[in-house]
C-alpha cells in the first residue's frame, strides 16, 4: 500500500523560539564565546571538498577561525567531491560515522532511512531552543518553511536548515545560456537571441558550419548538460531543486504541457521524449556535442570554456570563469518554446536546503550541544557572510589567515588570499576561506537582510553587498554585481528565468519507511539502466528503432511503480493547493 506520510507545502514548524537582537560588527557583536574551555571537546568532521579550488582542511580559514573562538577542536577530514558519494553510502552502510558530517548531502529519502529508520543520526530539535540556538529561532520567526522542510515524518529534524535567497541558480542547472560572441557571428543583431527550439538548433549548425573543429553546445552528462534544458522546450516542467521527479532530469515525474493543457507524466515513457533522445544522438553524430560527453569532468568543462570551445551551453559553468571579458560574453536565454511549448516555462527552484550538516547520533549531549552553539552563529546576518565567503578584508577575524574581501571605490568586490594576492571569487570561497568548500549553502542564512541607512548605522559597510549604500546608491546588489562570474550569471538569470518560472511538481517528498525502501531499491535499479541505455541511444550503441523494447525492459523492471510513487505525491501536492 502506497502510503504518503509527510509532504511539505508551507508547515509551520513552531519549536518555542524566540527572536535575538544584536550589534552588527564583528563576530564578538554577535556571541559571546569561547563556547568550550580551549581543546577540551573535539569534534571529528568529515567534509566534501571541491575538485578546483578545495585546499586542505588545516590551511582554510574556516576551520582555523572556528577553532580559534569556540575552543573547539576540529578534527577534519576530507574527500574528494567525485568521491563524496561513495564514501557517505560506504559510511551509511557501515554505520560507522564521525561526530560531524559536513556536506554530503542526504536526500529525503536517505533522511528517512537512516534517520527516521537506522537512528544513525541525532535529532537537532531538543538543540533548537533560545538558550542555545537564538539566531537560529529568530530566523525561524521569517523562515518558518525552512524548519518544515527539514521535518521528517516522525517530527524530528536530523539536518540543519538552510536559506539562500540570493541563489536563483537551479539545481540542476536548467537553463540555456549562449556566447554571444558566437551569436553575432551567426547573424543575430546585438540583443537577438533564440528564442524556439527551431532558431536555436538552426544557430548550433551555423556555428559549426563556420568552426567545425568546435562542439558548439558544451558541457558533458555530468556538468552543464543540455538535455535539462531542452526537455523544457520539448513541454517538460518539474520543480528543479526537489525530490519528488526522481533523478536531476525530472525523468521519473514532470508537468507535460501541450499548449496550455498539462497531464503529470513519466517523461521517459513517451514519445515525445524519444523525440528528445534522437535530437541528443543528431547532436552527438553531428559533432554538435563533444564525443566524450559522457566522460569529460568539470575540469575539462572549465578548460573548454576558459578557450572560447563553446557557443552554447545547456548550464551556467562559465560562471566560474575569473576573467570578466570571457563570462561577460555569456548570457542565458528564455525558456525555449517549441510546437509543443508555445510558452517559455521552467520550474520553480527551492531557496531552501537540508541534509548538508548532521551530527552522529551517539555524540555525547554536551557535545553535541557546543557543536549547536557555534553552528547558530551562521543563521546571524554576519555569519550568514562566514560561511559563504569569510570575513571583510576590515576585519580582524581573519587572523592573519586570509586577506579576506574588500569593495572598491566603484563597487567591485575583490577577494585576497593570505598573501595579498588577489583570487578568484570560486578559489575565494571554496578554497582559502573554506566554508561553502563544496560549492553550497550548508547551514544559515544566505541573504541581504540589511539595507539603506540601517547597514550604514550599524556599521556593516564593509560587507560586499553593502556596498550600494556605501559608495553609491545605483550600484546593483552584490547579487547581481557584474564584476564577478557568479553575478553576472545570476543577473543574467534573474531577468531571463525567473519571469517563466512556474510552481509544478512538489519539492520535498518524504515517504514511510517501508515505501522510502521499495523507492530506494526501485531507483537502485532503474537510474543506472535509465543513464546507460540513454547513453547508448545518444552514441548510436544502441539503435533508436529499439526504442519500443526499451521501454518494455524498464517496465519489466518496475518504472511504472515507481512512477506510481510519485504519482501520488503530486496529486497530494496539487490537492494541497486546490486545484
Amino acid at each position: 500500500m502506497r502510503k504518503l506520510l509527510a509532504m511539505v507545502l508551507a508547515l509551520m514548524l513552531t519549536l518555542g523560539c524566540v527572536s535575538a537582537l544584536a550589534d552588527y560588527n564583528d563576530h564578538t557583536d554577535y556571541v559571546d564565546w569561547p563556547i568550550v574551555e580551549d581543546g577540551s571537546v573535539t569534534v571529528t568532521v568529515l567534509s566534501r571538498r571541491n575538485e578546483t579550488d578545495g585546499i586542505d582542511a588545516d590551511k582554510m580559514w574556516f576551520w582555523n577561525w572556528s577553532e580559534k573562538f569556540t575552543g573547539i577542536d576540529f578534527e577534519v577530514e576530507q574527500v574528494l567531491a567525485s568521491a563524496g558519494d561513495e564514501r557517505k553510502s560506504l559510511l551509511l552502510a557501515s554505520g560507522d560515522l564521525p561526530d560531524l558530517l559536513w556536506d554530503l548531502p542526504l536526500t529525503d529519502a536517505e533522511l528517512v532511512r537512516y534517520g527516521m529508520g537506522e537512528d544513525l543520526f541525532l535529532d537537532l530539535t531538543p538543540y533548537f531552543t533560545p538558550e542555545i540556538m537564538p539566531y537560529l529561532c529568530a530566523w525561524d520567526e521569517v523562515h518558518p518553511e525552512g524548519l518544515a522542510y527539514a521535518t521528517t515524518p516522525d517530527g524530528k529534524i536530523y539536518s540543519f536548515p538552510a536559506y539562500v535567497d540570493l541563489y536563483i541558480l537551479s539545481e540542476p542547472g536548467v537553463e540555456m545560456g549562449v556566447n554571444n560572441k558566437y551569436l553575432s557571428e551567426a547573424g543575430y543583431a546585438y540583443g537577438q537571441i533564440p528564442e524556439t527550439l527551431e532558431d536555436f538548433v538552426a544557430y548550433l549548425y551555423k556555428i559549426k558550419e563556420r568552426h567545425p573543429d568546435l562542439y558548439p553546445l558544451a558541457g558533458s552528462y555530468e556538468y552543464d548538460n543540455p538535455m535539462s534544458p531542452l526537455m523544457n522546450a520539448f513541454g517538460f516542467v518539474w520543480a528543479q531543486s526537489g525530490t519528488a521527479a526522481g533523478n536531476g532530469l525530472g525523468l521519473y515525474g514532470a508537468e507535460m504541457f501541450t499548449g496550455d493543457e498539462k497531464e503529470f507524466v513519466l517523461p521517459v515513457m513517451t514519445e515525445r521524449f524519444k523525440e528528445l533522445v534522437e535530437l541528443m544522438h543528431q547532436f552527438y553524430a553531428d559533432g554538435i556535442i563533444d564525443p566524450e560527453f559522457y566522460t569529460i569532468g568539470q575540469t575539462q568543462v572549465l578548460a573548454n570554456y576558459e578557450a572560447e570551445k563553446y557557443a552554447a551551453a545547456g548550464g551556467g559553468n562559465w560562471q566560474h570563469l575569473t576573467d570578466a571579458d570571457l563570462y561577460h560574453r555569456w548570457s542565458f536565454l528564455k525558456p525555449l518554446t517549441s510546437e509543443y511549448a508555445n510558452t517559455p516555462r521552467t520550474g520553480t527552484a527551492l531557496k531552501f536546503k537540508h541534509g548538508g550538516v548532521l551530527l552522529n547520533a551517539d555524540i555525547e549531549p554536551e557535545k553535541a550541544e557546543a557543536i549547536c552553539r557555534w553552528i547558530d552563529f551562521f543563521y546571524s546576518d554576519l555569519g550568514g557572510m562566514y560561511i559563504w565567503c569569510g570575513p571583510a578584508a576590515t576585519s580582524s577575524d581573519t587572523i592573519d589567515m586570509i586577506g579576506g574581501y574588500t569593495a572598491d571605490e566603484t563597487g567591485a568586490a575583490h577577494w585576497y588570499d593570505k598573501d595579498g594576492n588577489e583570487t578568484g571569487s570560486s578559489p575565494f570561497m571554496r578554497g582559502h576561506a573554506g566554508g561553502a568548500s563544496g560549492n553550497s549553502q550548508l547551514i544559515g542564512n544566505r541573504s541581504n537582510p540589511l539595507e539603506g541607512s540601517e547597514a550604514f548605522e550599524l556599521g556593516v559597510t564593509n560587507r560586499p553587498e553593502m556596498r550600494n549604500w556605501f559608495y553609491d546608491k545605483s550600484l546593483v546588489p552584490y547579487g547581481y554585481d557584474p564584476n564577478w562570474g557568479n553575478g553576472w550569471a545570476m543577473r543574467s538569470l534573474k531577468t531571463q528565468m525567473e519571469p517563466y518560472r512556474i510552481d509544478s511538481t512538489p519539492h520535498v517528498v518524504y515517504f514511510d519507511e517501508d515505501t522510502t525502501l521499495a523507492v530506494d531499491d526501485l531507483h537502485l535499479v532503474l537510474d543506472k539502466a535509465v543513464e546507460s541505455e540513454l547513453a547508448k541511444f545518444v552514441t548510436g550503441k544502441r539503435d533508436l528503432a529499439e526504442w519500443d523494447a526499451f521501454q518494455s525492459e524498464l517496465k519489466a523492471m518496475g518504472i511504472e511503480e515507481l512512477f506510481g510513487y510519485y504519482k501520488d505525491a503530486y496529486d497530494s501536492y496539487q490537492a494541497a493547493k486546490g486545484e
